[in-house]
This record gives structure tokens, sequence and C-alpha cells, in this order.
């Protein structure tokens, strides 16, 4: 019989595999639309999109250090074997 530390403890790595995917996915899209505009402004530069394109990236960057720390705290989940 699974205790109730176990069943928590499975619950939370499944909610963390489960936020990480939702992020990813949306987070995926961002980024090939990102290089895209990229592309589009190397050939046709554009002050406003420019600064834009940095912002997004910017968000999208912060987006990937979220999803470092909760592939870290998923990691320690199954390490812990709770």
């Amino acid at each position: 019989m699974i205790d109730q530390t176990q069943a928590t403890g499975s619950e939370l790595l499944s909610l963390v595999r489960k936020i990480m995917h939702d992020v990813n996915t949306p987070l995926c899209v961002i980024n090939l639309s990102l290089n895209r505009l990229e592309t589009v402004m190397d050939t046709q530069p554009h002050p406003e999109l420019s600064k834009s394109y940095e912002e997004i990236s910017a968000s999208a960057d912060k987006l990937l250090e979220i999803m470092s720390r909760l592939d870290q705290a998923r990691a320690m989940i199954e390490e812990s074997g709770i």
C-alpha cells in the first residue's frame, strides 16, 4: 500500500512534469517565431520590430530559466524516492 508521503510525491512529480510540458510547448512556438522574425529583420531592418524582438526574447529566456529550475525540482523529487 502506498502511504500518503509517496502519493504526495508522485502527485507533485506529475504536476511538475505537466507544468514543464505546458510551458515548453508555447515556448517552442515563441522561439521558432523569434527565429523567423530574426530572419526577416536581417533582410529588412525595422527598429520597432527590433525592440519587440528583444523584449520577447528576454521573456523567453526567463521562461527557459524557470524551466531549468523546474527540471532541477523534478530531478530532486525523482531522486528522493518520495
